[in-house]
């Protein structure tokens, strides 16, 4: 499953395929035309048909947020729990969309809402990667299981991505919240450190650091204030965390995907940041569960510029897990031609 490591990447191979090898009820429902759907159905065309991505046409719709159209695929006989040649179902695509409505259609006509892809992820794991809030709260009134582990459970994945609202929305669903005050954390147990560096209180953490608070102390997944201050591009908390001491070669836990303060801040994007780590003495190359290098989470979540800074800084282009593109092999794939040069310069 690399959509949990490039679904910008996935989202559109499934959604924006060529439209010249398509039949007309694939063209209908990628141009979000309901007539055109009603038509190409009355015509006789198979709601059961598969694209040439692979994707069951109720697959094809479901990210597309329109309700109306997932209803006539499924009038006209479109299994909801039709999944693609790599095993991901309508209702997990449907997160992609965020629409509350899309979730109440596929789970009234039967979709399975603990159904998990190959790599264990249910529907609501695909709803906590993309903060899908509105959409979760149409499918945790189905009572889904959100203790299921794929890259973790749901509520790991949301503090991982730092989807605040999905974050509070699983917390009380999961009933995380703490009957009594924990010193030094809020009340789903995190550090209050945390919290401070992810929004940019400065005043809250220095603070917080002159308490005595720890500063390299990790949340549940293994994440520590500068790595959360990283992803949400919080320069000026990154730079108060290392000159107290942030760890920038922190390895976060297997729930965490085993990512440093360096992935997380080429996923944020943040080129200041990027550069503030790297002269802190991150380790450029650190491969995480899913083999993938900052430079390599740079591209998958479409950071051209953290992309370059990691290249410049002296990033390895050619690292890779077994099977999978290089940085080299995407940045071509990808057109971004400073990329390609710089990797080409060295």
């Amino acid at each position: 499953m690399f959509r949990f490591f490039g679904l910008a990447l996935t989202a559109c191979m499934l959604t924006c395929a060529p439209l010249w090898a398509a039949s007309d009820l694939e063209q209908a429902i990628r141009a979000d035309d309901i007539v055109g759907v009603e038509a190409a159905l009355a015509a006789g065309a198979d709601p059961l048909e598969i694209a040439e991505t692979g994707a069951p046409m109720i697959v094809v719709a479901a990210p597309r947020g329109v309700p109306e159209i997932v209803t006539l695929l499924l009038e006209a006989g479109a299994d909801p729990n039709a999944a693609t040649a790599s095993g991901s179902t309508a209702l997990m695509w449907a997160a992609y969309g965020n629409n509350p409505a899309i979730a109440n259609v596929l789970v009234e006509a039967g979709a399975d809402v603990d159904a998990r892809d190959p790599q264990g992820d249910p529907a609501i794991n695909w709803a906590a990667f993309y903060g899908a809030a509105d959409y979760a709260r149409a499918l945790l009134e189905a009572h889904p299981d959100t203790s299921l582990r794929g890259h973790g459970n749901a509520f790991e994945i949301a503090v991982r991505r730092g989807g605040e609202e999905f974050v509070q929305l699983l917390a009380d669903y999961d009933g995380r919240r703490l009957s009594e005050d924990h010193p030094g954390t809020d009340d789903i147990g995190r550090p209050l450190l945390h919290n401070a560096a992810r929004i940019g209180d400065t005043e809250a953490l220095h603070r917080l650091l002159s308490e005595g608070a720890d500063v390299n102390a990790p949340d549940l997944i293994g994440f520590t204030a500068l790595m959360h201050a990283a992803r949400e591009r919080q320069g000026a908390s990154v730079q108060a965390l290392l000159d107290a001491g942030a760890d920038p070669r922190h390895i976060s836990r297997d729930t965490g995907l085993r990512l440093t303060p360096l992935h997380l801040a080429a996923i944020g994007g943040d080129v200041g940041v990027v550069q503030m780590l790297v002269d802190a003495g991150a380790d450029l190359d650190v491969q995480g569960t899913a083999g993938g290098t900052a430079l390599r989470w740079a591209m998958y979540e479409g950071q051209q510029a953290a992309a370059l800074a990691l290249v410049e800084a002296g990033a390895d282009p050619d690292l890779t897990s077994e099977g999978a593109s290089t940085p080299r092999d995407l940045a071509a794939q990808l057109e971004w031609a400073d990329v390609t040069a710089a990797i080409n310069a060295r």
